[in-house]
């Protein structure tokens, strides 16, 4: 799994190049081979556009479908040479693009998926230097054995399994010279917040792109801290200590530093050899414990994991899955959660009064004047819909296509809301959570523990933690 390369590229001008590059590499090929329409040229080369054709391109207009599986797959293995090479933010947008879009042709799709888990690891002789220097002592003085070949791989470090003390442990190091990168990435983002406050602004928007910007800089740096990562998880290990189907793998805090992260090393399938061999069963069983932990976080323990991409899970088929990544955590002040757990109470209360009251105090109102509470309401009926079902919901390709046009494309308060801080990555994990479920198929009572998750009244825990 090595790629034959010395160092994730760092530095604004070097990355740009990269990106411009492999913008012009993509731009005009994939509208002209995939779209069909004439474009004005490459991409802009900055880096929040690199996934925008596979995120975004209409596919449904071509005709030739032996055309567009074979364009498709060569875009997609050229964006996923690229991003793989680039590590990184850039290599996150491709870990959305591979499980978030719909239209890929699924040839396409395993392409791009490969980020998720099986990107290129680093030599192990370019980043044992660096492990044994936050170790503070050579590899045979701490591990009874260390395996040099990397086990999984992905945008920010690599994985390698061990034994600690007798027990497997899987021992994750970043790459070097990966901050650096990152921070040329966010300085490209940060370089559109005036153009995009000033569009917004023309367009009647209420949304701070500013405070959103800055939420996205915050926990995407918190990323490349990986001794808040293990308090994070070892957080969430003591949330779920015996479930028997949320498995949280123990951190070995000794051997945890910035750049090395050690915890117990867990046995499972990945995500799409589960979903390709696993039986309906075992699927629907797998899908309500991912529902559950992800609101549980929630409602239950104040904080939730802003990065749900297949890859951060494996799966066993007894109904088990093991959360691998908490890198991209987000903790909730009360109040916050509050007005949120209020407002979904009203929905399945029918009481649009109260109702307003915790939309207001969450922040979601942007311009009153034009605000439309009864489509406001209806969309979040929408979101309870595998609530309030009369028995089993089945989360189908059409209920996440109606969830797009509700939030996206026929969206009546598009110019009239705010998105709060929080629900910047709170939208993400909805949205890749769905994306999961309906590829699974799944079905099952995921109301039952939803209800239990949002009437939670323990006041042990509060603000995301414990007192």
């Amino acid at each position: 799994m090595d790629k034959n390369f010395s160092s994730v590229a760092q530095g604004f001008r070097k990355r740009t190049l990269v990106t411009a590059k492999l913008s012009a590499k993509l731009g005009v090929g994939v509208a002209k081979s995939l779209i069909k329409h004439k474009t004005q040229g490459a991409l802009s080369g900055k880096v929040v556009h690199l996934a925008d054709n596979v995120l975004n391109a209409d596919l449904s207009i071509i005709e030739n479908r032996e055309e567009l599986t074979k364009d498709a797959v060569d875009m997609a293995s050229k964006l996923f040479e690229d991003m793989d090479q680039l590590k990184g933010l850039v290599m996150k947008f491709g870990q959305m693009a591979s499980y978030m879009t719909t239209q890929l042709p699924p040839e396409a799709q395993r392409v791009m998926a490969k980020l998720q888990a099986e990107a290129s690891s680093l030599p192990f002789y370019e980043i044992k230097s660096l492990l044994v220097k936050e170790l503070g002592r050579p590899l045979e003085d701490v591990f009874e054995s260390f395996e040099s070949e990397a086990v999984a791989a992905a945008s920010i470090g690599q994985v390698h399994k061990a034994v600690y003390k007798g027990r497997a442990v899987a021992v994750k190091i970043q790459y070097p010279g990966v901050k650096e990168a990152i921070s040329s990435d966010l300085s490209l983002i940060d370089r559109f917040v005036p153009m995009a406050a000033m569009a917004s602004s023309v367009m009647g928007m209420s949304i701070d792109n500013k405070a959103l910007f800055k939420e996205l800089h915050d926990r995407i740096v918190e990323e490349c801290d990986y001794k808040r990562e293990a308090k994070n998880q070892q957080y969430a290990f003591t949330c779920w200590p015996s479930d028997k189907n949320i498995i949280i793998p123990e951190v070995v805090e000794e051997l945890c530093s910035d750049n090395v992260l050690v915890t117990e090393f867990m046995e499972g399938k990945g995500f799409y050899e589960f979903r390709d061999t696993a039986s309906q069963e075992a699927k629907n069983r797998a899908a309500e414990t991912l529902f559950r932990m992800s609101y549980e976080s929630i409602f239950k323990f104040g904080f939730f994991n802003g990065d749900p991409h297949p890859g951060n899970y494996l799966f066993r088929d007894n109904g088990q899955v093991v959360f691998l990544d908490f890198g991209c955590v987000r903790y909730f002040e009360s109040e916050f959660l509050e007005s949120w757990r209020g407002a979904v109470k009203a929905v399945l209360g029918g009481d649009k009064d109260s109702f307003k009251i915790f939309i207001r105090e969450m922040g979601f109102v942007g311009n009153e004047s034009k605000f439309d509470w009864d489509y406001q309401w209806d969309l979040y009926g929408f979101i309870v819909a595998p609530i309030t079902s009369d028995g089993p919901f089945t989360y189908t390709k059409e209920y996440k296509e109606e969830g797009n046009r509700f939030f996206i494309y026929e969206n009546k308060n598009k110019k009239s809301m705010n998105l709060p801080k929080p629900f910047l990555l709170v939208n993400r994990l909805q949205w890749g959570l769905k994306t999961i479920l309906v590829d699974l198929q799944a079905t099952g009572d995921f109301s039952t523990s939803f209800k239990e998750a949002l009437y939670y009244d323990d006041e042990r825990f509060v603000k995301g933690g414990k007192r």
